[in-house]
């Protein structure tokens, strides 16, 4: 996959084209799901990615929640002692 970067810097267009490169791998899966993903003419190989990246996502998330759980219960902890800064201020 090619894509292209475009930026505009002291009235000089700059294009950087930042290349992904793809790598073949071998995966197992049911036959009758293959079928009908074929039948549907569903492309395997988005989907697999796809599917690769929202979990990727998904345990970046969860791990950043555990190396920050101390410091965001501690902070939870002072807001609910202290109330945050506007509490003062609000009129509703």
């Amino acid at each position: 996959m090619q894509m292209a970067i475009v930026s505009i810097f002291d009235n000089t267009l700059y294009v950087c084209y930042c290349i992904h490169m793809k790598t073949r791998i071998n995966v197992s899966i049911d036959d009758t799901v293959l079928k009908a993903a074929k039948h549907h003419k569903l492309i395997l190989s988005s989907i697999l990615e796809t599917a690769i990246r929202e979990e990727l996502s998904r345990l970046e998330k969860k791990t950043w929640e555990e190396e920050n759980r101390q410091s965001i219960n501690a902070y939870n902890n002072y807001i609910r002692k202290n109330g945050v800064f506007s509490d003062n201020m609000r009129t509703f």
